[in-house]
């Protein structure tokens, strides 16, 4: 599954992901939510992090915000969800660091 088509489900209400919380290493993602998918057909390889916002005004409404999305690879999307948010501990800078490194990241390849 791609990531736009997971995006649509997420904004429609079909799949609900799995809450974060708050860590040491990765700062309080307590309001967002995580799914796992395959970008290759070949198990999770993939986390799409984002929150649900309610936007009010006339009338209240749900926005689906993505904060993130990357391989599963140590952590990595919490740490970016956490520097895009302004959430991400001191202390925990020198791993994004390191992973920004790798950027971009290149597709897993399929086992043989």
């Amino acid at each position: 599954m791609r990531a736009r088509a997971l995006i649509d489900l997420v904004e429609a209400g079909l799949v609900t992901g799995e809450p974060l919380k708050l860590l040491a290493s990765y700062g309080d993602l307590s309001d967002c939510r995580k799914v796992y998918f395959s970008a290759t057909g070949n198990g999770a390889t993939h986390r799409l992090v984002y929150q649900v916002v309610e936007a009010v005004g006339i009338a209240t409404i749900e926005v689906v915000a993505v904060v993130a999305v990357e391989a599963r690879d140590d952590g990595y999307v919490h740490l970016l969800a956490s520097k895009r948010l302004g959430r991400l501990p001191a202390e925990t800078q020198p791993k994004l660091d390191r992973g920004a490194s790798l950027s971009p990241r290149a597709p897993p390849k399929p086992p043989l």
